[in-house]
């Protein structure tokens, strides 16, 4: 049904695939630094699997939304190229064939012709349907100006048991917190 949804609703699947592209973005942005060692690793194992420099660097082509190569993924997406593994907890069962290397037991059987016509046919439920445009997503991140912060600290509430002051630090333009209370 999913598969279904995704052919019916190209607009959608543009919308989420910017939506996710733009949390990549903000998760690659604002990540933080990763040990020497996984950055030497992970970088190694990206070279293993590229032959273009500019897509080890993250190259901008590989994040653009492609609609035919979208379409063509889709068209190729059916039962009847589907490979389907089911597996189980049960110790117990009898299975024909061993799988050489881990010794585990299993058996092939053809999906019957009826279930791949079903499972082909079949068309998104009125309850499927892509999650809403997240609006919390943050898309500018354009450094603002600071702001003149005037006399520091400044006593935003007086006369009570807890007396409460603002200060901004003047490197990093974020507010400081200490809380002293008499016991």
């Amino acid at each position: 049904e999913f598969v279904s949804l995704l052919r019916v609703s190209p607009e959608q699947c543009r919308s989420s695939w910017d939506q996710m592209v733009s949390l990549s973005n903000l998760t690659f942005t604002f990540q933080s630094t990763p040990s020497t060692s996984d950055f030497i690793g992970n970088t190694a194992q990206a070279m293993l699997v590229t032959t273009d420099i500019e897509d080890l660097l993250g190259n901008p082509k590989n994040f653009a939304y492609n609609a035919t190569l979208v379409a063509e993924v889709l068209e190729q997406i059916n039962p009847r190229n589907m490979l389907l593994y089911l597996q189980t907890q049960k110790p117990n069962l009898s299975l024909p064939l061993t799988e050489p290397f881990y010794d585990i037991k299993f058996e092939n059987q053809p999906i019957p012709p009826e279930l791949i016509q079903t499972w082909a046919s079949a068309k998104p439920s009125s309850q499927m349907a892509f999650p809403p445009t997240n609006q919390y997503i943050p898309t500018n991140f354009t450094v603002l100006p600071l702001q003149p912060n005037g006399t520091s600290p400044v006593e935003l509430l007086s006369g009570s048991e807890i007396p409460l002051w603002y200060g901004r630090s003047a490197q990093f333009a974020q507010p400081k917190a200490y809380f002293l209370c008499a016991l």
